[in-house]
């Protein structure tokens, strides 16, 4: 991917109108938001600067809509080549490329990049500044040290990652949102926490694409924010799909574990896999004394094994190693604007631990 803010392309425009006094419009941000506002005042005639610290195009360009509809389209194909047998077509050893799928989706913003980048900002009559922006006053601006008068302001600065408060996550070392497109390898194993839009349809992807996927959310169900029924037929979908969904608990820690790191829940259980796993034909020599108890299973697509929840893991005599990813989600609405096409949307972050064998 090119890394717009460091590309000979992105060099900084001049902070002051051609005709010298303030700029109609200022726009702190060069994501969807900023994108649309910009574009649209400067189709009206308005003098507008936009000022963006990385690179333009935003979430949706770089970590948001393009990465994540593109993995969904591919994991889509898998799940309907998986499917075939229904309509009397017979798919045999249904096999994914991870490497492919995510060069596919970084071909996919190098080819919507241009649409977003700083020259369509110029040919649209908009100028286009590196940097970032204070307000000293309530009509300037500094952008990196030089004063910057205007009219109005849009301040379109987005979101970015947080991480939970949760014992232990930090030193697990997870990915983010903006991190989580560089992986190459698909994750043996997902926990993703919170079942929000992003959480689910990330979920979802990745089961359908190999991973055993496991979503715990603290509340009642999945999707708060929605109906019942919505929330009902995504519980439903995800677990056709293999996904093991837990609601109703938090995440109270997070440990090592034998190869791997362990989600220890409010309600005394664990989302980790263990050494081995808890019974025959996984683990025929283990003794009866060191298998582990099953809590609880969720239905599992053929291709993958079952992704149950396990209580006081305790290794058998067969270690096999794992791997275990750790997926947050935090949502939160983006600025809206009259101008902003995309204000029924939300912007969010997720994260991941990265893949320990």
């Amino acid at each position: 991917m090119t890394d717009l803010a460091k590309s000979s392309a992105w060099i900084s425009d001049p902070v002051s109108p051609r005709q010298g006094g303030r700029w109609d419009l200022l726009v702190i941000g060069g994501g969807t938001a900023g994108l649309v506002a910009a574009k649209a005042a400067a189709g009206f005639g308005a003098t507008v600067l936009l000022v963006e610290k990385d690179r333009t195009g935003g979430d949706c360009l770089w970590t948001g809509c393009v990465p994540s509809k593109t993995l969904l389209s591919a994991a889509h194909t898998a799940a309907l080549a998986r499917r075939a047998g229904r309509y009397g077509v017979t798919v045999t050893g249904v096999e994914v490329d991870f490497a492919a799928v995510m060069r596919q989706v970084r071909a996919v913003i190098d080819t919507i990049e241009p649409t977003d980048s700083p020259a369509a900002l110029r040919a649209a009559g908009v100028r286009v500044a590196h940097g970032t922006a204070t307000f000293p006053g309530r009509r300037t601006s500094q952008v990196d040290g030089a004063a910057v008068s205007f009219r109005r302001a849009l301040v379109a600065t987005g979101a970015e990652p947080v991480m939970p408060p949760i014992p232990g996550l930090a030193q697990a070392g997870p990915l983010t949102s903006e991190t989580i497109w560089a992986l190459t390898a698909l994750p043996e194993r997902l926990l993703v926490l919170g079942g929000g839009s992003i959480g689910c349809e990330l979920g979802q992807a990745f089961a359908r694409l190999g991973s055993s996927v496991s979503i715990v959310e603290a509340a009642a169900t999945l999707l708060v924010g929605e109906g019942p029924d919505a929330a009902a037929l995504v519980t439903a979908a995800l677990t056709a799909d293999g996904v093991s969904v837990r609601t109703g608990v938090l995440v109270q820690k997070v440990s090592t574990a034998d190869h791997g790191w362990c989600a220890e829940l409010a309600d005394g259980s664990a989302v980790a896999r263990p050494t081995c796993a808890p019974a025959p034909p996984w683990c025929p020599g283990a003794p009866a004394s060191s298998r582990i108890r099953r809590v609880e299973s969720r239905p599992t697509t053929s291709q993958k094994p079952p992704s149950p929840v396990y209580r006081s893991p305790v290794p058998c005599t067969s270690p096999a190693p794992h791997r275990i990813s750790l997926l947050k989600t935090v949502e939160v609405s983006i600025l809206r604007t009259p101008a902003d096409r995309t204000s029924e949307y939300t912007v969010g972050s997720t994260a991941t631990l990265p893949l320990l064998k």
